[in-house]
């Protein structure tokens, strides 16, 4: 019986040691924190910043690049008369010529810069947004 004194004393002294304290400024802080309102003003703010970021960036220079080879393994051949080419030939020789390359390579770079954006320019003299 001693011992369940003394647990039970020993209980509600540390529930009354941990419980939170409610004042004025905890409560203000755990409502700044946890306001639906805010937390949607804080995400609109970031938005727009973000929008900021996408019309400046439309105006900064952009570079395009691209490179691509082809390796053809067979390339297309044709038989014609040796006579063609070298008039001393025997008749019935044939000589393979190969129309085309063994491989293509190209390459394309493209620079653009953005000179004017009216998007720039959204305030008129009055003040209201276009």
């Amino acid at each position: 019986m001693k011992y369940l004194i003394i647990f039970l004393s020993f209980l509600i002294s540390a529930g009354n040691y941990c419980c939170q304290e409610f004042n004025s400024a905890s409560l203000f802080e755990y409502a700044k924190k946890n306001s639906p309102q805010l937390l949607n003003s804080a995400v609109d703010v970031f938005i727009s910043d973000e929008k900021i970021k996408e019309v400046r960036a439309s105006g900064l220079p952009k570079i395009n690049g691209e490179f691509s080879f082809q390796n053809f393994i067979n390339v297309p051949t044709t038989v014609i008369p040796a006579s063609s080419f070298n008039p001393g030939a025997p008749k019935d020789e044939l000589l393979g010529v190969a129309f085309g390359t063994p491989f293509n390579a190209n390459y394309n770079l493209k620079i653009s810069q953005l000179i004017f954006s009216f998007s720039y320019h959204i305030w008129s003299e009055s003040g209201t947004q276009f």
